[in-house]
């Protein structure tokens, strides 16, 4: 899905959670990429009547930018010791 691409592009590889979706008046999917705004799309269908994403809006305000690191990748690394 090109669309999925061009927001995780955006968030330079990271997007918070998985997808929100909406799925009365038509379908919507919402994407929050880390340290952008959440991006809305929504479902639509083209010449060929196969599906398709349109971006439709985006809030104003940004998700935090931080990123973090699971405790299980800290442990499988060695980093912290587990018990």
């Amino acid at each position: 899905m090109v669309f999925l691409a061009d927001t995780y592009s955006k968030a330079g590889g990271s997007i918070f959670g998985t997808p929100g979706t909406y799925p009365l008046e038509g379908g919507y999917l919402y994407i929050t990429p880390v340290g952008a705004p959440t991006y809305a799309y929504a479902l639509g269908f083209d010449t060929s009547n196969r599906p398709k994403f349109t971006l439709v809006g985006q809030t104003n305000e940004s998700s935090a930018g931080g990123r973090c690191i699971s405790l299980f990748l800290l442990l499988f690394l060695g980093i912290v010791g587990g018990s």
